[in-house]
C-alpha cells in the first residue's frame, strides 16, 4: 500500500514538473470578489490542469478593501504572489493615480524577479499601466505575453454599451 502511494505522489510529483508554467498578471485577484477578481481567479484556477499557475497580484482594494492576504500562498493549486501598493482612496482621482502607479511598479519588479525565459504571461488589460508594463518584462526576461482586453464599447448615445473581449499575443524577437 506504502510503495503505491508513493508511486501516485511521484507521478503526480514529475507530472506537476512536466506541465508549462503560465503566469497570471493581475491587479485584482483572490479574495478580492469584483468582476475582474472573480473571473481571474476562476481562470486561473481552471488553467492548473493543463499548466503549473501563478499569480502576480496587489492585495485587496476593491470589494475586499481592508482585507490583508498574506503575501505568497497557495489557493487551489494555484501559486499566488501579491505585492505591495498603496490602497487610497479610488474615488479621487489623484489618489487613484497613486494608487495605480504603485501596482504597477511593484507588479513590473516581482515580474522581472521572478518570471523565467519562454515562461508565459496571461496579463489583464487593467490598470492601463499594465500591459505596458508586462511587455516590457516579457522582453527584459524573454517571456511570452498574452494580454486579455475586456472593456467597454459605446457607440451613440441610443444604443447600448456592448463589452468586448479579446486575447492579444505579443511575439518578443
Amino acid at each position: 500500500m506504502d510503495r503505491e502511494l508513493n508511486f501516485r505522489k511521484n507521478n503526480v510529483e514529475s507530472d506537476s514538473h512536466n506541465k508549462k508554467t503560465l503566469w497570471v498578471i493581475t491587479e485584482l485577484y483572490y479574495p478580492e470578489n469584483n468582476q475582474t477578481g472573480y473571473y481571474m481567479t476562476g481562470i486561473a484556477e481552471g488553467l492548473t490542469k493543463n499548466f503549473n499557475v501563478r499569480v502576480i497580484c496587489g492585495q485587496p482594494n476593491y470589494a475586499a478593501r481592508g482585507t490583508f492576504a498574506p503575501k505568497r500562498e497557495n489557493h487551489k493549486n494555484v501559486e499566488i504572489f501579491r505585492v505591495w501598493s498603496t490602497t487610497l482612496n479610488k474615488d479621487i482621482i489623484f489618489l487613484r493615480l497613486i494608487n495605480m502607479l504603485t501596482i504597477g511598479f511593484s507588479i513590473f519588479f516581482k515580474m522581472v524577479a521572478k518570471i523565467k525565459k519562454d515562461e508565459e504571461m496571461l496579463v489583464v488589460s487593467a490598470p492601463p499601466t499594465l500591459p505596458f508594463s508586462a511587455a516590457l518584462a516579457a522582453k527584459l526576461r524573454g517571456g511570452k505575453i498574452f494580454i486579455n482586453y475586456s472593456g467597454q464599447i459605446s457607440g451613440n448615445a441610443n444604443r447600448r454599451r456592448q463589452s468586448k473581449s479579446a486575447i492579444f499575443f505579443c511575439q518578443n524577437s
